[in-house]
């Protein structure tokens, strides 16, 4: 048994060859719906759910036995089992988007680059991140953040950048909000076209700068007020 990936249209999608040896007459084809890609970690999936029933095999009529009464009913729990696992990985971003949200914001070194990969997605061999890193502007040589969309997202396969303005810097505070702002956005998206739809029409450079702007501006304000108590 051979799993393999075709491409078909926008996108692309895991198939599972069954030559006729094991199938006990004609070969057999079991394609896995796109919405669920042909990423690695699918593919690994699906390899340990083969790996899993061949091994209740005891006999060489088992396979065509198998194939004959069961295949489509295996088919159907292999994509059952995979939307589980994609539960647990949206519960497990859920939960690392809760700790951020709980924990004070502190100086750190942002001198490196910033990966959100995305999981459900799947896309390709190998998952997919959208990166934050530091980039400076070649005129005037101000500091910002430059945010890199994988190309596996978009139908012409070619990546994507964002530049988040100078205004706010590189302070490292800022790129955590850049960073939870991006992965709340990623937690939302079931599907290859629902990021292209949040990445046409979101505006979210415009966004993630304003909401900045506002939290910067109240945390001067309460700054403001302590200081004046003080006195």
């Amino acid at each position: 048994m051979v799993v393999n990936k075709r491409v078909n249209g926008k996108g692309s999608n895991l198939f599972v060859y069954v030559p006729f040896q094991l199938t006990g007459g004609r070969k057999r084809y079991i394609h896995f719906t796109p919405r669920y890609g042909s990423g690695e970690l699918f593919r690994d999936f699906v390899v340990d759910e083969i790996k899993t029933i061949a091994s209740s095999w005891k006999s060489p009529s088992d396979p065509s036995r198998w194939c004959k009464s069961s295949l489509n009913i295996w088919k159907d729990r292999v994509e059952t089992g995979w939307r589980f696992e994609l539960l647990k990985m949206r519960s497990s971003l859920r939960s690392t988007l809760v700790e951020y949200e709980n924990v004070s914001p502190h100086p750190t070194k942002c001198d490196f680059t910033i990966n959100i990969p995305l999981y459900d997605l799947l896309l390709g061999r190998e998952v997919q991140s959208i990166r934050i890193r530091r980039a400076r502007n070649t005129k005037n040589g101000r500091p910002y953040f430059l945010i890199t969309f994988p190309g596996a997202i978009f139908a012409d396969n070619k990546m994507r950048r964002k530049s988040m303005k100078s205004r706010f810097g590189r302070d490292s505070q800022w790129a955590s909000f850049i960073e939870g702002f991006l992965k709340g956005a990623v937690y939302q998206w079931k599907t290859i076209e629902d990021a292209r739809v949040w990445y046409a029409k979101s505006g979210f450079v415009h966004q993630v700068n304003r909401l900045w702007e506002i939290k910067v501006k109240k945390n001067l304000s309460q700054r403001g007020s302590v200081v004046a108590d003080r006195a």
